[in-house]
């Protein structure tokens, strides 16, 4: 006979393995889900920061023209050139700079999350096992203590110990109902 206490037990105890497990999934899912929002915030911030930049590139090489116009230098040959040419490669220098220091943080925000979902996902994978092996080691044990309570009643309606027998009997002996009687087995 199964014993039901002991399967209950297992399956509450395997329910709490899972909500447990489904609850840590839930927090790296969530924290994966923010750092992906830091990547995004990175990449925009990124981008904002290197359109503010081309904006003031594009100032200060309009204030050097107007200054080369107002001195009457021409723009399309000679120094005012080479130092419109050095402050565009500057700029350019400037923007890839910002660039890649933006990229940096988002790939590193992105491995992050990717990181965090793959805890989640094992975190899960890990709960299931959990819940598995609680569940079928209360199932096995609660039936094998029903079995095993079986095998113990037959074995205590029978048996013999050194030259004895005991077989039970309804008597009012003290020792339970069991009489032994000599045997030379």
């Amino acid at each position: 006979m199964c014993n039901p206490a002991l399967i209950i037990v297992g399956i509450i105890g395997a329910a709490m393995a899972a909500s447990k497990g489904k609850a840590q999934e839930k927090q790296l899912e969530t924290q994966a889900e923010i750092a992906r929002n830091n990547a995004t915030a990175v990449r925009t911030e990124g981008a904002l920061k290197q359109s503010d930049t081309r904006r003031r590139i594009q100032i200060a090489m309009g204030r050097q023209l107007a200054a080369y116009g107002a001195a009457g230098l021409s723009s399309i040959s000679g120094t005012p050139t080479d130092a419109l040419a050095g402050s565009q490669a500057r700029g350019a220098e400037d923007l890839f700079n910002i660039n890649l220091a933006h990229e940096r943080q988002a790939y590193n925000f992105d491995a992050q999350a990717a990181n965090l979902q793959g805890q989640a996902n094992a975190a899960f994978r890990m709960a299931m096992m959990e819940w598995a092996a609680s569940f079928a080691t209360s199932a096995i044990g609660g039936m094998a203590g029903g079995a095993g309570g079986a095998a113990g009643a037959s074995q205590m309606n029978a048996g013999t110990y050194g030259n004895y027998n005991f077989v039970p009997q309804t008597s009012t002996n003290p020792y339970g109902g069991y009489t032994p009687s000599a045997s030379t087995r």
